[in-house]
This record gives structure tokens, sequence and C-alpha cells, in this order.
């Protein structure tokens, strides 16, 4: 009878002490690495969000400025600001004809750290198109430095984009030559 007791009895004992912190430590070891992975692959992803909005910010604000200065006429020297200093953001006004032959003006500025197209019939009734770059970018730095060769007239384009986030900034230049397309 005392076997079957014993028996029994080693059956329904607990676990010691040894075992649950074993067990505890290694519960803890699991829950830091899902942890730690799941911060890494958030974070991988707000890199990867915000260098994307930057590239697409990017190629729509520079293929919509070259696309402009190609169907351009003239710069309007007046009302543009050119060939600023760092830190000062250029302001490009083009002057040409929309496709049924009328007068029209377009205007690339920066408004609040946004890339802004406007266009209108003068230099003086202009309508705001839009913001050309995205909403998570902003515009650091825009020069615009005209060139001419005496035969046509270029455009020289160099842009800052940053994006910021939560711990995250990332800036990028982007750089561009455009001959006006009246000028040639």
């Amino acid at each position: 009878m005392s076997k079957q007791y014993t028996k029994r009895n080693s059956l329904c004992r607990g676990m010691s002490i040894v075992e649950v912190i074993f067990y505890v430590v290694v519960m803890i070891i699991l829950l830091i690495t899902v942890v730690s992975t799941f911060f890494t692959i958030r974070t991988a992803y707000q890199e990867m969000k915000y260098s994307s909005e930057l590239a697409n910010s990017a190629m729509v604000t520079m293929d919509r400025m070259q696309r402009e200065i190609r169907n351009a006429e003239r710069i309007d020297f007046i009302n543009s600001v050119l060939s600023t200093a760092t830190g000062v953001l250029g302001t490009l006004v083009l002057e040409g004809e929309d496709s049924a032959g009328s007068e029209q003006v377009t205007k690339f500025s920066v408004v609040n750290g946004a890339l802004v197209l406007s266009r209108g019939p003068s230099a003086g009734s202009l309508t705001e198109i839009g913001a050309l770059s995205g909403s998570l970018v902003t515009v650091a730095n825009l020069v615009f430095r005209p060139i001419n060769t005496g035969r046509s007239q270029a455009i020289k384009i160099e842009m800052t984009l940053e994006a910021n986030g939560v711990n995250m900034q990332r800036s990028d230049k982007y750089y561009g030559t455009i001959i006006l397309g009246g000028s040639y």
C-alpha cells in the first residue's frame, strides 16, 4: 500500500520553484524577441513610407516643372525670384500661350512648405491649382537659376525635399536643367 500511495503522490505533485523560474525566463525572452521584432518592422515600414513619399513627390514636382518650362516661351524676370541663396525659397513665373492661343502665366512657389502651382492669364490674376508635393514632404530649398546662351534660355532647378517623421528625418536633393520651348 505504501507503494501505491507514493506513486499517486508523485503524480499529483506540483512544479518546483526552479522549474517555474525557468519557464518564466523563457517566456520573457520570447516576449522580448516578439516585441523587438514588432518595433523593428514598424520602424522599417515608416522609413519605407517616408522614402516612398519623398521619391514620389520629387518625381511629380520635377516632371511638372520640366513640362511647364518646356511649354513656356519666356521667363517673367520681374515676378520671379531667381538665383537665391540656400535657405531662401525661389519663385518661378513663366509666360506663354495655352492650347487656345491665349496668354497664360504659370507660377511655381513654395507655400507653407509645399510646392504650389498657380496659373492665370496674367501675373496679377493667378489661380492656385494646388500643391505638387506630398503631405508628408516639405520643400526645404528651391533655387531657380536662369541660363542664357544667346541662342536659347534654360532654367536650372535645385530642390531639396525633406520627409519628417517620428524619430526619423530624411532629406534628398534633386537637380534638373530644362530648355524653354519658346527660346529655340
